[in-house]
């Protein structure tokens, strides 16, 4: 007698024994295949077999000198946990057999569910609950682990750090059910391009982390690459189709460093990298990057230092009728005045006060500055100043503005708020409804550089626009700046 343990989707688990227990028994190389989807014991002698030849090991058995056969599942807190074979080269009677069996299985099934409590327990330690996947206390043994592996030569190790693009958006527009329900579909598709000996873990939010002990780096790029072409495909997340993209960052041991942390810091480093570069991409790590990271960390630092102590100045830039060439307007324009750098152009610090909140007292700065200056000048002209997408989602935007126009003597009908494209990927009600609170005050709403991202003019439609500024990209052969803007 023998019997047979399962392990999960292990290779010793025949892909039909994994059939929901309600489907069909067809064509099996198992004579147990029955038994065990359905939990139901077994007994046949194999010379009473009707169709034997469905049963592909049945002659192999025969062969061998066996006449009979008894297969008796056993089952643990409804899972399957394996399987008692009784085999016989007599004619046996079979209900004595299975009687017996029962017998046994029922007296070692404490003693399993124990086994299956115990394992249970550990995995859940170790796992992520959502994905399945390893938790962050797995990945960091396993990595500690394959760079010990490494270090002894017996693999080469690369970390990939992964990224969604795009998670937030759907996580904010369709809900966290629907925010989770991608995850755990986008863990299955990882899962599915990564080898048995690759560890896929889920490290928090909407990040991943692959550990990969092959040949490198090629093999890193090569699945990077398979995984980007994966998850760009659409999801079907309750009927609705969801498209995201990723980022992944690769550090490779040992450039990218020997210890746990110098290759995790690594990884997120080319993981910014690949980010910079326009998302949905992948970046190998360079020494060279750090230096960019470092540069990064002291422009933050200096920027929170600047925000304190508004060390910015506006620049007015003349909007003009691109028939008559006539000034109807200013574009107030942000400068930071660096100690060391000189002046910084919006360009090189607005991506990073957006990352970490500094937009939102750094453009109501703004804001009250143009409007004061506006309201001093000779002539009654507009005032254009824009508005980052962080900023302009405060649920009480709308009553800012009036407190700062109301402030500084400046009447609504003067003031043009600007912004991007990506204010249209999100919330589209609550932005719907400061725009139309913004419109009651007078206010002019102009979107800047169209064809920038992903609206489409059927989504413009939905939003009291006044004025669309397109990117230049989208007329090619308007050689004039100012012809580039025209009004709806």
């Amino acid at each position: 007698m023998e019997i047979s343990r399962f392990h999960g989707d292990g290779p010793d688990e025949h892909p039909y024994y994994r059939q929901p227990p309600t489907a069909p028994v067809t064509r099996s190389n198992s004579m147990t295949a029955g038994a065990i989807r359905r939990n139901e014991p077994h007994a046949v002698i194999y010379s009473q077999i009707e169709q034997p030849e469905r049963f592909v090991l049945l002659p192999a058995a025969i062969a061998s000198g066996l006449l009979a056969q008894v297969s008796y599942p056993i089952w643990v807190q409804d899972q399957r946990f394996g399987v008692s074979l009784a085999f016989s080269t007599e004619r046996p009677d079979l209900a004595e057999v299975m009687a017996d069996i029962a017998s046994l299985a029922n007296t070692i099934r404490p003693a399993l569910f124990r086994k299956v409590a115990e394992e249970r327990i550990r995995f859940v330690a170790h796992h992520d609950d959502l994905t399945r996947l390893a938790n962050r206390l797995l990945f960091q043994e396993r990595l500690t682990g394959a760079l010990a592996a490494a270090a002894r030569g017996e693999h080469g190790l690369a970390l990939l750090y992964l990224d969604l693009d795009g998670f937030k958006l759907v996580n904010d527009t369709r809900g966290h059910g629907a925010g989770d329900k991608l995850l755990a579909a986008v863990a299955a598709r990882l899962r599915e391009n990564c080898r048995e000996c690759d560890t896929t873990a889920r490290i928090g939010g909407d990040e991943f982390a692959i550990i990969q002990p092959l040949g490198q780096p090629s093999a890193a790029m090569a699945l990077a690459q398979r995984l980007l072409h994966a998850v760009q495909q659409p999801f079907d997340i309750d009927g609705q189709r969801v498209m995201v993209g990723v980022s992944i960052g690769i550090a490779v041991y040992p450039t990218g460093g020997e210890t746990p942390d110098q290759l995790l810091r690594s990884a997120d480093t080319a993981l910014y990298r690949a980010k910079e570069s326009g998302r949905n991409a992948f970046r190998l790590f360079e020494p060279a990057m750090e230096v960019r990271q470092l540069e990064r960390a002291l422009m933050e630092r200096d920027l929170g230092d600047a925000v304190d102590g508004r060390h910015f100045t506006l620049a007015y830039q003349p909007i003009c009728d691109a028939a008559s060439l006539r000034i109807h307007g200013f574009e107030a324009l942000l400068r930071w005045n660096h100690p060391v750098r000189g002046e910084v152009l919006p360009g090189h610090f607005v991506s990073l006060a957006e990352a970490n909140g500094l937009i939102l007292p750094l453009g109501r700065w703004a804001l009250e500055a143009a409007c004061a200056a506006a309201a001093g000048w000779a002539a009654p002209v507009c005032l254009s100043v824009n508005f980052s997408p962080l900023q302009f989602r405060q649920p009480d935007l709308a009553q800012q503005v009036a407190r700062v126009l109301e402030a500084a003597g400046l009447p609504g009908e003067r003031l043009d708020i600007e912004v991007t494209e990506g204010l249209l990927l999100g919330n589209s009600g609550m932005v719907l409804r400061t725009m139309e609170a913004l419109k009651e005050q007078g206010i002019r709403l102009t979107l800047d550089d169209f064809g920038t991202a992903y609206a489409s003019l059927s989504t413009l439609r939905r939003f009291p626009f006044d004025r669309i500024g397109t990117d230049a990209n989208l007329w090619p052969e308007a050689r004039n700046a100012q012809l580039r803007r025209f009004r709806r």
